[in-house]
């Protein structure tokens, strides 16, 4: 039986997406006020593709590959990019996921030998081969409190991943 609001649209279903544990979260959120820390950055002022060059060459990270969802104004580390039409993603908001590739609007990669370039589309970082071990991310759920705070927990994701 279809359920509806007012009887007129049907309710939207809602799915609970897990915290992480304590000990992640607080690893994560630690990281990310860190990072704004070291780059001097506000803690409510979002990301830009410069500042995530910039916390990747602090850090030593490489490769690395973060996509801009400008649907959602929302940054995600591109764990892999498959055949079909959509990519692996860490999305600090749910964990690991899968979007569709239309979706990213940009993507600031650093290679492995410390190049940054920009990307337009995501099939450029099948044709190199490039991936993020997933494994090392597998179950964190949510990790993202504040809202400015998803282009340096996608740092810290990779930074977990890459063991860095």
């Amino acid at each position: 039986m279809t359920e509806y609001i007012d009887g007129l649209k049907p309710k939207v279903q809602v799915i609970q997406i897990p915290w992480a544990s304590p000990e992640i979260l607080s690893e994560a959120q630690d990281f990310a006020a860190k990072l704004r820390q070291t780059l001097g950055l506000p803690l409510e002022k979002g990301f830009y593709g410069s500042d995530l060059y910039n916390g990747a060459a602090a850090l030593d990270l490489k490769p690395v590959a973060v996509g801009f969802i400008s649907a959602f104004n929302h940054w995600n580390l591109i764990t892999s990019v498959g055949e079909g039409p959509r990519s692996h993603v860490f999305d600090p908001r749910i964990g690991l996921s899968e979007i569709d590739n239309s979706l990213i609007k940009g993507i600031y990669f650093v290679d492995i030998f410390g190049i940054q370039r920009r990307l337009k589309d995501p099939k450029e970082l099948l044709e190199i081969n490039y991936e993020i071990p997933e494994y090392k991310l597998q179950g964190v759920g949510k990790v993202q409190i504040q809202s400015a705070d998803c282009g340096p927990l996608c740092l810290w994701a990779a930074k977990r991943a890459l063991d860095r």
